[in-house]
């Protein structure tokens, strides 16, 4: 099982995304949790709990870092 978090800024956003998880062809495969949040709330997110982290602009740069072999 492949653990997600999709951070998404606005409710509208979030039926799209739940729609495409719902039906991409290895959704038995994942755990997604779709949250709506604005960039002041993602700090407070355990990031350790997820195999991957999907958000966009300002949001995704918080959770960006350089890889081990940079």
């Amino acid at each position: 099982m492949i653990r997600l978090l999709v951070i998404v800024p606005y409710p509208e956003l979030k039926e799209i995304v739940d729609y495409v998880l719902a039906h991409h062809p290895e959704r038995e495969r994942l755990d997604a949790d779709v949250q709506v949040m604005t960039v002041e709330d993602t700090p407070d997110v355990p990031a350790d709990e997820y195999d991957a982290i999907i958000a966009r602009g300002y949001s995704c740069l918080l959770y960006t870092s350089p890889s081990p072999r940079d």
